[in-house]
C-alpha cells in the first residue's frame, strides 16, 4: 500500500473501509483463526462450538468473568465469517452449468 501511495495511486476502497486494529485486537483475531479449525465441516461449515471457545479462553488464562465476553466476540466474528462464506458460495462457479454452456453427459448433450 505504501508503495502505491508514494506513486500517487489511489488506495483501494477495501483498504480505506478496513477498521483500525486497536491494541489487544490481535488476541481476538489470532484466537478466531485458531478456533476456526474446531468447526464441524459438512456440506457447509458449521459454527465454532461454544465449548471450544470456553475451553480455549480458560486455557489462555482468561478469568471466569471474561469467558462469556470472549465467547460472544468469537461468535460475532464467526457469524460474519460464515456470512461471507455463504455469500461467496452463492456466486456462480465453474462446476455449475451456466446458461448457453454445453454440458456433455453419458447419454448425450444437454444445453444448460
Amino acid at each position: 500500500m505504501e508503495a502505491g501511495a508514494r506513486k500517487g495511486r489511489a488506495l483501494p476502497q477495501w483498504y480505506l473501509d478496513e477498521p483500525p486494529i486497536m491494541p489487544g485486537d490481535d488476541f481476538y483475531v489470532r484466537s478466531f483463526w485458531r478456533l476456526h479449525t474446531e468447526r464441524q465441516m459438512g456440506t457447509a461449515p458449521g459454527p465454532i462450538p461454544h465449548s471450544a471457545c470456553e475451553s480455549y479462553a480458560l486455557r489462555r488464562g482468561l478469568c471466569e468473568e471474561l469467558v462469556d465476553h470472549f465467547c460472544d466476540v468469537m461468535s460475532a466474528m464467526d457469524g460474519a465469517y460464515l456470512g461471507w462464506v455463504n455469500k461467496s458460495k452463492s456466486t456462480p462457479s465453474l462446476s455449475k452449468p451456466q446458461p448457453g454452456h454445453t454440458v456433455v453427459r453419458e447419454k448425450g448433450v444437454r444445453r444448460g
